[in-house]
């Protein structure tokens, strides 16, 4: 009897005692975090997303500067012809210039909601590759979750729970989405 007594108070205490604080510490080993910002500027996939960016930029500015050298040829042309021209024909002539002037602004406004848009798709495409890949990480070392990294949400979290650099090596040896 005092044998099956020891027994059951070896096993409460074990089961009831230590359990919490492993359960606890167990938990803790399955939380992890990243640094997506991170990820976005250094993988493979946000640099060619930045890439396709500022390529889309750079074409719609050189067709956006050949429409403002019209603008100020034009804008030349009028002070130049506005001494000899009578009042009705500047006035004519001013008219089409403003007009002009204002579709170049609404083309220069369609174009930033143009660019900005593709810069929200791209981001939006990368962070749901990024997605798929922590994910794929999670499932295979049974991480609990996986964090972002940033000052709005963490507060503090120890070097050792980052796990940025691995996701980083999975993301760019996949090549998805290039």
């Amino acid at each position: 009897m005092t044998t099956k007594l020891v027994l059951f108070l070896t096993l409460a205490i074990g089961v009831f005692g230590q359990s919490p604080m492993l359960a606890s510490a167990q938990r803790a080993a399955d939380i992890r975090i990243v640094d997506m910002q991170r990820l976005m500027s250094e993988s493979i996939v946000g640099k060619a997303a930045r890439n396709n960016i500022e390529g889309e930029v750079k074409k719609r500015q050189a067709a956006l500067g050949a429409k403002k050298m019209e603008i100020d040829r034009l804008k030349a042309d009028l002070d130049k012809q506005a001494a000899v021209l009578s009042a009705a024909a500047v006035e004519e002539k001013r008219g089409a210039f403003e007009k002009t002037v204002r579709d170049f602004e609404r083309t220069v406004q369609d174009q930033r909601e143009e660019v900005d848009r593709k810069k929200a798709s791209e981001i939006g495409r990368v962070v749901a590759q990024i997605r798929e890949v922590v994910k794929e990480m999670a499932a295979q070392k049974k991480y609990s979750f996986i964090l972002e990294n940033d000052t709005q949400s963490v507060i503090y979290s120890d070097a050792s729970l980052d796990i940025t650099d691995e996701v980083l090596k999975l993301l760019d040896s996949k090549k998805i989405g290039i």
